[in-house]
Parts: C-alpha cells; structure tokens; sequence
C-alpha cells in the first residue's frame, strides 16, 4: 500500500512529464523513473505502477482514438482529427478497426466518447424494448 505522501509526490511527477502543450518530456520521464527506484523496494515499486497509469491517463487525455468497421480513408481521419481540434489538444491519433460495430464510427478522446455505431444503436434499442 502506497501513503498519502508519495501518492501527492508520484502525482506531481506525472504532471511534470509533460511540457505545456501536452507532449512527454522524455528526459524528464527518464529521470523521474530513476528517481522513483530509489525508494525502498516496496514503495518503488507502488511508485512506478502509480507513475505509469498517470503517464498513461495523461496521454490518453491528448490522443483521438477513431474505432470503425473499416478501414477509413485519410481524408476522413483528417476531418475527425480537425473537427476534434476545435474543442481538444490532440497530440496523437490511433485508428483502431473494430467489425462488430457494423457501421458508423465511435470516438473516444480521453474520457470523452462519441459512440454513433450500429452497434450502439442496436444496444440502445434493445434496452428501451426490453425496458
């Protein structure tokens, strides 16, 4: 188990991980690591844990993620990413195709998801029937 102290110390080692338009600074990241496996052994390893999954939520916050049945043409990836441009900091796009969805696409920026699939559909459907 982790104490209070080192959580608040490992959450502002994450925040610092990145510069002020939301790229990893890897050097930082690199030194931060270091830092961390200094610890006791048990506490470094709480700590490294801890600083992944923060490193990987705050990249998450900055990547557009696009599931579609298909594959999707450029031009269609380019218009998602601006059109997501307008409201978030995209620093990274993933693709991902995914052919239970049937059709439509679904769009996931962090926390954010826009889910306009057939497969959605359908669920949302088969809830109001089934009440």
């Amino acid at each position: 188990m982790i104490n209070k102290r080192l959580k608040v110390l490992v959450e502002k080692l994450v925040i610092n991980s990145f510069n002020t338009q939301g790229d990893v600074k890897e050097k930082t990241v690199a030194q931060n690591t270091q830092l961390l496996k200094k610890l006791p052994f048990g506490d470094a390893v709480s700590a490294l844990i801890l600083y992944q999954k923060g490193l990987k939520r705050e990249i998450s916050k900055t990547t557009l993620e696009i599931f579609s049945p298909t594959i999707i043409p450029p031009q269609q990836r380019n218009n998602i990413t601006k059109t997501a441009e307008k409201t978030f900091r995209i620093n990274k796009v993933k693709v991902t195709v995914d052919p239970s969805l049937l059709g439509g696409l679904c769009i996931k920026i962090g926390d954010v998801v826009f889910n306009d699939s057939i497969k959605n559909k359908i669920g949302y459907i088969k809830g109001a029937i089934n009440g």
